[in-house]
């Protein structure tokens, strides 16, 4: 992904419109889990949600033309020296999630012992409320606690929102940070969903699919931890055209580093480390194949990304899908419309 194209793609007010008469609402391809049902309990959080205007995508805030200040300059010396004799560290997932997936993965587990479990911490159990009642995952009625919502969920559901709420953990405050850092989170949430989806149609597992597309981009979310963490105790600052310099150079490198201190399994860290090369490698790993043209549609129709034309023949055809089988703009901009909306919630 073009980490220039995602700060100029950004777009922080997404408007809210009027729907003209008479136009039928975009149709969007349900999500695994229970069917939507009629609810007569009012959500304010739901209500309050803005409605999202695709033209919006396409706008950008930043002005990064000219050149680095010296102080710029100084900054990424220092830091990337540091970097390359593995001086900066980098933060680990959240204990407390890794050891709820380990019980979520035992066939044994009861539905009263995950919500011990994922009770136990306090910020997990609110993160997993909030991501259950998001229009990604929710019914027809708001959950209010833990057992009705891993019910609700079941185990499949479950272990993906759960690898949401680790990798939203992540997230990083503070300009220019910020703003990098919900566009990466946003779009890598997009791109898990569509590798999912297409991931049956390949033969290939949607888990497995959905994980390696939600981390795809997991080392510039490092990066910018780490260069805010460093920033701020060397009482630096950065700008945005610094800052987009250092992920152009060390994000995606640093994603073998990260993967192999997160313990992803093994289809994931190949497909985090060559999703880029799967064009030129389309033998290396179908699930790098699946991560890469899942990111190319969301280029094609530019959701938080810069917009490129779709050329994905030889990703369609290593993986045996037809034009068919890849999924209509409607389609795509439902999705970006509901993480728009549970990102409100988790923020």
């Amino acid at each position: 992904m073009s980490l220039l194209g995602v700060i100029l793609q950004w777009f922080w007010r997404p408007a809210s419109r009027p729907r003209k008469a008479g136009k039928a609402p975009v149709p969007t391809r349900p999500l695994p889990g229970p069917a939507k049902k009629a609810t007569r309990e009012a959500d304010p959080e739901r209500e309050a949600a803005p409605a999202i205007d695709p033209g919006v995508f396409q706008r950008g805030i930043l002005e990064l033309d000219g050149r680095l200040s010296r102080s710029d300059r100084e900054f990424l010396a220092e830091f990337e020296e540091l970097l390359d004799h593995g001086k900066i560290p980098f933060a680990l997932p959240p204990a407390a999630a890794i050891d709820v997936m380990r019980l979520v993965d035992n066939p044994q587990i009861t539905v009263q012992k995950l919500s011990g479990s994922i009770a136990a911490d306090p910020a997990l159990a609110g993160s997993v409320l909030k991501m259950a009642n998001s229009p990604l995952y929710r019914g027809g009625f708001v959950v209010s606690n833990l057992h009705t919502a891993v019910v609700r969920l079941g185990i499949r559901n479950l272990r993906m929102l759960l690898l949401t709420v680790v990798l939203n953990s992540t997230r990083v405050k503070g300009k220019p940070f910020q703003i990098v850092s919900s566009l990466t989170w946003k779009h890598s949430l997009l791109c898990a969903q569509l590798s999912s989806q297409l991931a049956p149609k390949a033969g290939l597992d949607p888990e497995l699919a959905y994980m390696a597309g939600l981390f795809h981009n997991v080392g510039v979310l490092a990066l910018l931890a780490s260069s805010r963490k460093y920033a701020m105790k060397e009482r630096r600052k950065i700008s945005s055209k610094a800052l987009v310099t250092l992920l152009q150079r060390r994000a995606y490198a640093l994603n073998t580093r990260v993967v192999k201190d997160w313990n992803l399994p093994e289809e994931v860290g190949n497909a985090v480390k060559w999703y880029r090369e799967a064009q030129a490698l389309p033998d290396r790993s179908r699930y790098a194949t699946l991560v890469a043209l899942a990111n190319a549609l969301c280029k094609h129709h530019g959701v938080w990304v810069e917009r490129k034309r779709l050329e994905s023949g030889d990703l369609q055809s290593s993986l045996g899908l037809r034009d068919r089988d890849l999924p209509r703009p409607g389609e795509v901009m439902g999705l970006a419309q509901k993480i728009e909306r549970a990102a409100v919630l988790v923020e």
